[in-house]
């Protein structure tokens, strides 16, 4: 019968250690939801506040295209702006070209006879 009740006791210390670590798993989940759901109020502050910066960034863009702004850290922001915004349409230009080019190869390709294998040529690796 000794065996019996050490078992009995074993099991029920297994039972107790398990309960308890079970409680610290649900409170350490509890305490990373509320982590979560704090962290998720930061990133839509921050991004409250990267919206509030770009839309005061443009008015001050705004007064300085109109002479209006005349400190000289700002209208050197300001024309850096603009040299950037010269920068995106030179590049927005390069792809469009480089669409054209694309499309003029493919109708190439498409008017050209095949291989013996039916494959065409192939155009190699990209420049």
């Amino acid at each position: 019968m000794g065996f019996f009740e050490e078992l009995k006791a074993t099991a029920g210390q297994v039972i107790k250690k398990v309960g308890e670590t079970v409680g610290d798993l649900k409170d350490r989940g509890c305490l990373e939801v509320e982590i979560y759901k704090v962290n998720q109020q930061i990133h839509q502050t921050q991004e409250a506040m990267k919206a509030a910066h770009e839309a005061m960034g443009r008015r001050v863009y705004e007064l300085f295209t109109t002479g209006v702004i005349q400190d000289s850290q700002l209208v050197s922001g300001c024309q850096e702006s603009e040299t950037l915004a010269r920068r995106i349409e030179e590049l927005t230009a390069q792809v469009g070209q480089l669409r054209e080019e694309f499309q003029k190869q493919q109708e190439t390709k498409t008017s050209k006879p095949q291989d013996e294998d039916g494959q065409g040529q192939d155009p190699g690796p990209c420049p």
